[in-house]
């Protein structure tokens, strides 16, 4: 019998090995009081990259 490992494809088992090393934190946004934020966020190109800079920025002050 094979294991669920050999079921999946190269590509499935070297994001399994990716997302294992990471960790999602997520933001919700109230669309009645915070529609303001929302479409700045929408907008931005890379939302993780933009919030990864500030943390940086507020770490390196």
């Amino acid at each position: 019998m094979e294991t669920q490992d050999k079921k999946q494809t190269p590509k499935a088992r070297a994001t399994a090995k990716f997302n294992a090393k990471c960790i999602n934190k997520s933001v919700q946004f109230r669309t009645d009081t915070e529609q303001d934020l929302i479409d700045f966020v929408t907008n931005l190109p890379n939302f993780s990259a933009w919030i990864k800079e500030k943390i940086r920025n507020e770490i390196n002050k």
